[in-house]
């Protein structure tokens, strides 16, 4: 008998918290769709920026290459610098649509604990990988800071998911109980 009041009592304190985190959660969403936005408008503005160095280096290989010899750069970089940049806008746009949607879930759940979340968070550390690793400079650099970086991410990334799969498996002992 003690047990189970203990237990509705956790109930009842969980659910203001909860209440509080499903606000936040709202606002988060409304800011991700917005990052959203901005991030298909950034990959829109990269490939229209090289559709035009394109159209550029076909129609006049003069300037361009002038341009490029002020800029150090060979004839291949600024496409490979262009599609380093794409790569970059998609991935910060799959972590925004993956991070709105872990706060859509806990918005209409009762528990922060479901398994959606777990899996999303690991396509989240994927995505913030490929960002981290993919240069935004020159491509001869590619800086090892940041491959160790973004390994610590992922691996950090990796034990929340555990953690909070393992925060699942107690939440259905839990719900086993009462």
């Amino acid at each position: 008998h003690t047990a189970y009041r203990r237990q509705r009592q956790m109930c009842i304190r969980d659910r203001c918290y909860m209440d509080n985190f499903k606000k936040v959660s709202h606002v988060l969403v409304i800011m991700l769709k917005v990052v959203e936005v901005l991030q298909i408008f950034g990959s829109v503005l990269s490939i229209g920026a090289l559709v035009v160095f394109t159209v550029i280096q076909i129609d006049r290989p003069d300037i361009v290459t002038t341009e490029m010899k002020k800029l150090s750069l060979s004839s291949q970089e600024p496409f490979t610098l262009f599609i380093c940049l794409l790569i970059n806008c998609i991935s910060l746009f799959l972590v925004a649509r993956f991070t709105k949607q872990i706060f859509e879930w806990i918005e209409l759940s009762e528990s922060p604990f479901i398994p959606q979340i777990s899996n999303q968070i690991n396509k989240i550390s994927a995505a913030l990988f490929v960002y981290i690793i993919v240069p935004t400079g020159s491509v001869n650099e590619i800086n090892l800071s940041s491959v160790v970086l973004g390994i610590v991410i992922v691996l950090v990334l990796y034990c929340l998911s555990a953690v909070l799969k393992y925060g699942c498996s107690l939440q259905k002992e839990v719900d086993g109980m009462l």
